[in-house]
């Protein structure tokens, strides 16, 4: 069994996306929303779903189904040997392995899905995985969500009772770390989220690196991640 889980995830870090994906992106483009931990970026994809033509990728996972989730609804729940066996067969669009031990991936189908219900696709990745999915398609933008200080980042973190000082501690570490790596994607459109409403809105309106102060918000990333730095 463990032969397996290291060959997955090997094998994850190392796919390649296909050739056959690359054509169905760039003929459906998806829009890709990521950012840090109580950015509001959760709200801001479910608020676009509920008022745009827009429909999340429901995407395949190795994690055990939590309490209440629906299998097909929150993601597909599949073993390590399936998640396996579609890599290999290459059925998945991306693919990355997450905290450490389970992998998770936007498959060919879902994709598909969402396109044939007439829907514009939504994807869930996080910085990494839009980075590899920019080494396939180097046109692909996406936005990261970032908060507007961060006196206010802090302030919404800590409105979330269920996290202990040890589960903040290594949010902000990861943090740092996405908000290291999205800086060297010159094709992130960095956005920053004043009012939940108003961010989901611009989005649906569309939006280019072109139409926000890009200098302005790669300077406020960057006092971020220093302040980040104690942690």
């Amino acid at each position: 069994m463990q032969d397996i889980k290291e060959n997955l995830i090997q094998t994850s870090r190392n796919y390649v996306t296909p050739p056959e994906a690359v054509d169905l992106l760039k003929q459906h483009p998806p829009l890709i929303i990521c950012g840090v931990t109580a950015s509001g970026k959760n709200v801001i994809q479910n608020y676009i779903v509920q008022h745009a033509n827009y429909a999340h990728i429901v995407t395949h996972t190795t994690r055990p189904m939590r309490t209440k989730e629906v299998n097909g609804v929150d993601h597909w729940f599949v073993s390590e040997r399936e998640m396996l066996r579609l890599l290999e067969e290459q059925s998945m669009i991306e693919t990355q392995p997450i905290h450490g031990g389970f992998v998770y991936g936007t498959s060919f189908a879902a994709y598909r899905k969402v396109i044939e219900s007439g829907k514009r696709p939504l994807i869930d990745l996080n910085i990494t995985g839009i980075n590899k999915l920019s080494h396939a398609i180097s046109s692909l933008e996406s936005i990261f969500i970032l908060p507007p200080s961060f006196d206010v980042w802090m302030d919404r973190l800590g409105g979330r009772d269920f996290m202990s000082d040890g589960e903040k501690a290594r949010r902000l570490r990861s943090a740092r770390d996405e908000l290291e790596e999205a800086l060297t994607n010159k094709n992130l459109i960095l956005m920053v989220n004043h009012e939940l409403d108003e961010t989901a809105r611009l989005i649906m309106q569309g939006v280019t690196k072109y139409a926000y102060n890009q200098e302005k918000n790669y300077n406020l990333a960057n006092e971020l991640i220093e302040y980040l730095r104690t942690y």
